[in-house]
């Protein structure tokens, strides 16, 4: 299997390939975008900084209790394992969400795609954490009102776009703190060309199956992004 990165973290193509460009090329882009995604996150009017994926971290991408760290919640690692097992979401940017004075708002939890077929997943755990993760993704579809007859394609066929919602759901309805979730969806990727309405079309399908039709799903948006090249990210940063 060819490399994913370089000998400096950078991607070579698609959604973590954009990513990178986004969180350090193009951030205020990004940020923009994400708050016009996000109202309930916009309203708040906040400062927006980006955790991961960081140049100056060889481009890491976090999970697990490192998610956390990312953040500024490592207080949370009990909990987060108490819900969740080892092995969680790897998260394909972080950001920090503060008010003026610099307080603590809630974290952005961004997943990324390049094209269609990145939206298809099931999960792979052993068999104990694949009962615990069944649990979590059922009390998540009752938290946002889906029906059981959903609950296989929560597991086998958009496994990645739920765990990310019942990450959300931990932070908003167990935790009872702000969190929002950003899906990013990159347009007119040189890999993988995908075009807005190709996108809207597949999440449509997508959220039909997940029984997301008619869901609004709190603190959640979708993001839209024109693609760039990777020679952008090669180039160094301007100031």
């Amino acid at each position: 299997m060819a490399p994913r990165t370089d000998e400096h973290g950078r991607a070579y193509k698609q959604s973590q390939l954009q990513m990178q460009l986004y969180v350090n090329r193009r951030r205020s882009a990004l940020t923009t975008a994400v708050f016009d995604a996000l109202p309930s996150l916009a309203e708040l009017q906040p400062v927006l900084a980006w955790a991961s994926p960081l140049e100056a971290e060889r481009f890491a991408e976090y999970h697990d209790r490192d998610f956390l760290r990312a953040i500024e919640r490592p207080d949370l690692a009990a909990a987060l394992a108490g819900y969740w097992p080892s092995g969680g979401p790897h998260w394909d940017a972080l950001a920090v969400a503060r008010d003026a004075d610099g307080n603590f708002l809630g974290p952005v939890l961004a997943e990324a795609k390049s094209w269609p077929g990145e939206m298809k997943s099931e999960t792979a755990a052993s068999a104990a954490s694949r009962e615990r993760i069944a649990a979590r993704l059922r009390e998540t579809r009752q938290w946002l009102g889906v029906g059981e007859e959903h609950a296989t394609a929560w597991l086998e066929s958009y496994y990645q776009a739920a765990n990310r919602y019942a990450h959300l759901r931990w932070f908003l309805d167990v935790l009872d703190e702000n969190a929002w979730l950003a899906n990013i969806y990159f347009v007119a990727d040189p890999a993988k060309p995908t075009t807005r309405a190709v996108w809207e079309t597949a999440i449509a399908g997508a959220e039909k199956v997940l029984g997301l039709a008619d869901v609004r799903v709190p603190n959640a948006g979708c993001v839209f992004l024109e693609a760039g090249e990777r020679a952008e990210l090669l180039a160094p940063p301007t100031t």
